[in-house]
């Protein structure tokens, strides 16, 4: 516990100032002598000196927790990936994706550690959203007017002029803070589900309007970033919360539930008609057209597996699918070298026994969230296991679109909750 303008700051609060940090990413900073500082480096800096060890010392006091896990999985994999050292061909790449799964795993721990009640959970959810909130009024802007102000000025051109969007709409795709639209898609993903959760539990008819209003504008910046895969995990989501509100629920959830379908499905079919020429182009799968997005990304799976075969199932080591990828690969892609897949790039970089590991982990969390349904009828619990339930299904879409996650800041507490939640069982 410290002391900040005579205020009490406890652990709990430096962690909701973590995620706070994670999610803005490094990009909102200011320039002290030869240093660029950030709120996500700088809370980087405390925990490793100051909440590290607590933390450490609190998660090994707790027996059954699906967080600890994880944490025990991203040790075990920071530790495989520096044993892979002896064998990665970039060492500057790895060395940099090293420091970003070390970073994942620090934060991850204060976050597990330190949020073990609904109402904590709630909290951290709710930065989460509200940052989100306020990145949406940017992302407007910038689909509006097509002027990026974090974007790297080789693609600026790109997405202010020459993309499908921008050919057949008013709209640019949105890209805020997240590098490019896919991960910000898949950053308004999680939003989306953390939002739907909010709406659900919230009592109050203001704040319920306002969490349904900003559920549609998810929905639809979502759709402006073109990326299918977290639009489906979306879809996902969203069907796997109907469907148990519909069997679960109470007759008037069940009766808000229909209401909600019939809604749906005469809006899906006024856009479709409305918009077919977007939709079409959206939704057109073209793995047979050389040089389209679906055929290119299925040359970078076959790529994948071949790399994968020549390391004998070990993987190349974090940061190293590039460099194999732009002198050993099988297929032609245009220059293109990431694997666009969040799995095959764990499958690819860290090999066969830490992708079974995750695979492993991830299956058994959901599992155990499904079963959590069934004895928390009625509840918030109840409601939070709905919810991430269907979020660890859409997950498993809406993560094969965006580029490498590794380096990505505001993963790793979305992670670290997504786990800890089915531990959670306190108000």
């Amino acid at each position: 516990m410290n002391k900040l303008l005579n205020h009490e700051i406890t652990f709990l609060d430096y962690t909701f100032f973590a995620i706070l940090a994670c999610v803005l990413g490094v990009n909102f900073s200011i320039q002290i002598g030869g240093i660029q500082l950030s709120l996500y480096r700088l809370m980087l800096l405390i925990s490793f000196i100051f909440l590290l060890l607590p933390a450490y010392n609190r998660i090994k006091s707790i027996d059954h927790d699906n967080g600890r896990l994880f944490i025990q999985f991203l040790f075990f994999w920071f530790c495989y990936s520096l044993v892979a050292g002896f064998w990665v061909v970039d060492y500057l790449s790895w060395i940099k994706n090293l420091s970003f799964l070390l970073s994942g795993l620090v934060f991850s721990l204060i976050i597990i550690a330190n949020i073990d009640t609904l109402e904590a959970f709630q909290k951290a959810i709710k930065i989460v959203v509200y940052v989100s909130m306020a990145m949406s009024v940017l992302a407007f802007y910038e689909s509006v007017t097509g002027n990026y102000f974090f974007l790297d000025e080789t693609y600026l051109e790109w997405y202010s002029d020459y993309s499908l969007l921008s050919k057949v709409t008013i709209f640019r795709e949105p890209i805020t803070v997240f590098g490019n639209p896919n991960n910000y898609a898949l950053f308004l993903f999680f939003s989306f589900c953390f939002t739907l959760y909010l709406l659900i539990i919230e009592p109050k008819m203001w704040l319920k309007i306002v969490y349904a209003i900003f559920s549609l504008i998810t929905i639809f910046l979502i759709t402006i970033t073109l990326s299918r895969s977290a639009l489906l995990g979306v879809v996902v989501v969203a069907f796997f919360t109907l469907m148990m509100s519909f069997f679960r629920g109470s007759d008037t959830a069940r009766r808000i539930t229909l209401y909600i379908l019939i809604a749906l499905g005469v809006l899906g079919i006024q856009l479709v008609v409305s918009y077919s020429y977007f939709f079409d182009g959206l939704l057109m799968l073209e793995f047979e057209t050389e040089g389209s997005s679906d055929s290119i990304r299925r040359g970078l799976i076959v790529n994948g597996f071949d790399i994968l075969r020549n390391t004998f199932f070990a993987g190349t080591g974090l940061g190293n699918v590039e460099h194999y990828m732009a002198i050993k690969r099988s297929f032609e892609l245009g220059g293109i070298v990431n694997l666009h897949n969040w799995w095959m790039e764990i499958l690819v970089s860290s090999g066969v026994v830490v992708f079974i590991a995750y695979v492993a982990l991830y299956l058994y969390n959901t599992v155990f969230l499904w079963k959590r349904i069934q004895i928390t009828n009625g509840s918030k619990l109840f409601w939070l296991n709905c919810i991430f339930t269907g979020l660890s299904l859409g997950f498993v879409i809406s993560s094969v679109g965006p580029s490498s996650l590794i380096g990505c800041e505001w993963l790793w507490p979305l992670m670290a909750l997504t786990f800890k939640c089915s531990s959670i069982n306190t108000v």
